[in-house]
């Protein structure tokens, strides 16, 4: 990007009143203004997915840990919000049925996809609910398919819940 004079001589006349000239001035420093004020890629869904693991970390008394990997970038907005919805969701069912108390949401940015995996600490166990009673998770596997991507629900060796939420999301389809 050009300097900000080198903006308002390309803008401006020699022959210009004051008046134009400020005028013009203003412009270019709201436009560049503008450009130095836009997040960095991504920070705003990242900010938003932090704000809700907060908000249900402090309601539920589970402890979430999140880490990210791979290069932050903007996604289309369905993808972000599957994502948010799949990690709220995901930590609502760990607590609800395993009465875990500690989470581990992991972030991963790939070339062309995003992928989101929840870990879970199990606690004293279910919350006198039982399995299956909701609709939530099925809901969810919908809207990745919808965008081309899956939501699996498994077990790792220990036998603790995986939620793993794997969407489509490459540099050029935000």
């Amino acid at each position: 990007m050009s300097t900000s004079a080198e903006l308002i001589a390309r803008t401006v006349g020699a022959q210009d009143t004051p008046s134009r000239i400020l005028t013009a001035s203003a412009s270019i420093i709201r436009r560049l203004l503008r450009v130095d004020s836009q997040p960095a890629e991504g920070l705003a869904f990242e900010a938003r997915l932090a704000g809700e693991v907060r908000l249900f970390a402090r309601v539920s008394g589970c402890e979430v840990r999140v880490v990210r990997r791979g290069e932050r970038r903007d996604l289309p907005t369905p993808v972000e919000d599957l994502l948010v919805d799949a990690a709220t969701e995901g930590l609502r069912n760990a607590v609800k049925h395993a009465g875990a108390t500690l989470s581990v949401l992991h972030l991963a940015y790939r070339a062309d996809e995003v992928v989101l995996v929840l870990q879970t600490e199990a606690g004293a166990g279910p919350v006198g609910v039982r399995a299956g009673t909701g609709t939530g998770l099925a809901g969810l596997r919908r809207r990745a398919e919808t965008l081309r991507g899956t939501l699996t629900l498994t077990e790792d060796r220990e036998g603790r819940k995986v939620l793993r939420l794997e969407v489509p999301a490459g540099r050029g389809t935000a």
